[in-house]
This record gives C-alpha cells, structure tokens and sequence, in this order.
C-alpha cells in the first residue's frame, strides 16, 4: 500500500511540473512574441515619422542612433532595394 501512494504522488508530481513546464514555455514565448511585436511597431513608426522619400541615409542614421544592431531596408514598389544597412552592394531585388 505505501508503495502504491508513492507511485501515485511521483506520478502527480511528475505531470503536475511537466504541466508547469508546458505553460511557462507558452507563456515565456507569448512574452517574447508580444516584444518582438512591441518593438517592431515602435521602430517602423520612428522610421515612417522620418522617411520621406528621398531622406534615406538620415533615416538610416537616426535608426542606427536608437539600436545600432537593427537592420533597415527600404524597398520600392517594383522591388528594388533603396537602401539596407546591412550590405554595401544592394543590386538584388526583393521581388525575385
């Protein structure tokens, strides 16, 4: 009989933290998506509060003053790259 309760408390032990454990992850990825989100929105608001068509290098550097590890593309209608940060050469197109 004392056995039997120590299988059943190790068993409720065990899908009571493998529970938690499930939850925390959604819950820790939720957290991070909602940043990641919160952020973007933020620096695509800054930078579409500065461009203005033709101000692509003080764009670059004002996006560059608030987190100089963010990457900025600016990409026209039929695709062609206007300006990114990361790359010197910017003769690709996005569209193919």
């Amino acid at each position: 009989m004392k056995k039997k309760l120590i299988l059943i408390n190790i068993l409720i032990v065990s899908i009571s933290l493998s529970v938690l454990l499930i939850l925390s992850a959604i819950i820790i990825n939720k957290l991070n998506s909602d940043d990641v989100n919160y952020r973007a929105t933020n620096y695509l608001n800054l930078a579409t509060s500065i461009y203005d068509g033709s101000n692509e290098e003080e764009l670059l550097e004002r996006i560059t003053t608030v987190d100089e590890n963010i990457r900025l593309t600016i990409i026209d209608t039929e695709g062609k790259v206007i300006l990114d940060s990361s790359l010197d050469n910017i003769e690709e197109s996005h569209l193919t």
